[in-house]
Protein backbone atom coordinates (compact mmCIF):
# COMPACT_ATOMS: atom_id res chain seq x y z
CA UNK A 1 0.00 0.00 0.00
CA UNK A 2 1.29 3.51 -0.78
CA UNK A 3 1.84 5.77 1.42
CA UNK A 4 1.46 9.66 1.35
CA UNK A 5 4.25 12.36 1.99
CA UNK A 6 3.60 14.82 4.58
CA UNK A 7 2.89 17.74 2.04
CA UNK A 8 0.24 15.63 0.98
CA UNK A 9 -1.04 14.71 4.37
CA UNK A 10 -0.83 18.64 5.44
CA UNK A 11 -2.80 19.55 2.01
CA UNK A 12 -5.16 16.33 2.71
CA UNK A 13 -5.93 17.40 6.53
CA UNK A 14 -6.72 20.70 5.56
CA UNK A 15 -10.00 19.20 3.59
CA UNK A 16 -11.05 16.25 5.68
CA UNK A 17 -12.23 16.88 9.59
CA UNK A 18 -10.44 14.46 12.10
CA UNK A 19 -11.15 13.72 15.34
CA UNK A 20 -7.22 14.62 16.64
CA UNK A 21 -6.66 16.44 20.37
CA UNK A 22 -5.17 19.92 20.09
CA UNK A 23 -1.92 18.44 21.30
CA UNK A 24 -1.77 15.09 20.23
CA UNK A 25 -2.63 12.11 17.57
CA UNK A 26 -3.59 8.64 18.36
CA UNK A 27 -2.46 5.62 16.53
CA UNK A 28 -5.12 4.84 15.12
CA UNK A 29 -6.01 8.32 13.47
CA UNK A 30 -2.64 8.52 12.44
CA UNK A 31 -2.95 5.51 10.87
CA UNK A 32 -6.31 6.67 9.17
CA UNK A 33 -4.68 9.81 8.15
CA UNK A 34 -1.46 8.25 6.24
CA UNK A 35 -4.35 5.52 4.92
CA UNK A 36 -2.01 2.61 6.21
CA UNK A 37 -3.62 -0.70 7.40
CA UNK A 38 -0.46 -2.16 8.76
CA UNK A 39 1.87 -1.97 12.07
CA UNK A 40 2.16 1.46 13.44
CA UNK A 41 3.16 2.08 16.41
CA UNK A 42 4.11 5.14 18.64
CA UNK A 43 7.67 6.03 19.69
CA UNK A 44 8.52 8.20 22.79
CA UNK A 45 11.15 10.89 21.42
CA UNK A 46 13.80 9.65 23.87
CA UNK A 47 13.78 6.19 22.19
CA UNK A 48 14.09 7.27 18.72
CA UNK A 49 16.26 10.22 19.49
CA UNK A 50 18.62 8.41 22.28
CA UNK A 51 22.11 10.20 21.13
CA UNK A 52 20.20 13.21 20.52
CA UNK A 53 21.65 13.43 17.29
CA UNK A 54 17.99 14.96 15.57
CA UNK A 55 17.17 17.78 18.14
CA UNK A 56 17.51 19.93 15.49
CA UNK A 57 14.35 18.18 13.60
CA UNK A 58 12.30 17.91 16.16
CA UNK A 59 12.93 21.68 17.12
CA UNK A 60 12.32 22.06 13.23
CA UNK A 61 8.81 20.30 13.46
CA UNK A 62 8.39 22.58 16.27
CA UNK A 63 8.41 25.33 15.27
CA UNK A 64 6.57 24.37 11.64
CA UNK A 65 3.52 23.35 14.08
CA UNK A 66 3.57 27.04 15.43
CA UNK A 67 1.99 26.15 18.78
CA UNK A 68 2.34 23.79 22.32
CA UNK A 69 1.46 20.34 21.06
CA UNK A 70 3.48 17.79 21.54
CA UNK A 71 5.89 16.29 18.78
CA UNK A 72 5.08 12.78 18.08
CA UNK A 73 7.29 10.16 16.55
CA UNK A 74 5.43 7.17 15.03
CA UNK A 75 7.18 4.09 13.34
CA UNK A 76 5.39 2.46 10.48
CA UNK A 77 6.23 -0.97 9.65
CA UNK A 78 6.36 -2.32 5.82
CA UNK A 79 7.54 -5.48 5.94
CA UNK A 80 9.75 -6.95 8.66
CA UNK A 81 12.81 -4.92 8.17
CA UNK A 82 11.49 -1.77 6.08
CA UNK A 83 10.03 1.44 7.74
CA UNK A 84 9.32 4.92 7.93
CA UNK A 85 9.42 6.98 10.72
CA UNK A 86 7.10 10.19 11.15
CA UNK A 87 8.14 13.04 13.45
CA UNK A 88 4.51 15.24 12.92
CA UNK A 89 2.96 17.66 15.24
CA UNK A 90 -0.05 19.79 14.75
CA UNK A 91 -0.91 23.65 14.04
CA UNK A 92 -3.11 25.44 16.19
CA UNK A 93 -5.88 24.43 13.26
CA UNK A 94 -5.16 20.98 14.05
CA UNK A 95 -3.24 20.27 11.12
CA UNK A 96 -0.48 17.88 10.91
CA UNK A 97 3.02 18.63 9.88
CA UNK A 98 5.74 17.30 10.08
CA UNK A 99 8.95 15.38 8.47
CA UNK A 100 9.20 11.64 7.31
CA UNK A 101 11.92 9.16 7.13
CA UNK A 102 12.46 5.83 5.37
CA UNK A 103 14.72 3.25 6.96
CA UNK A 104 15.90 -0.21 7.24
CA UNK A 105 16.41 -1.98 10.15
CA UNK A 106 17.87 -5.38 11.37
Amino acid sequence: MASKDLSTLVSDDATRSYDISKTHISIDKFASLINHSGDVEKVSLSEWNVKNHYAPVVEAVKKAGGSKADVQVFRVAHGSTRCEYYVVTLTEAGVVVGVKARAVES
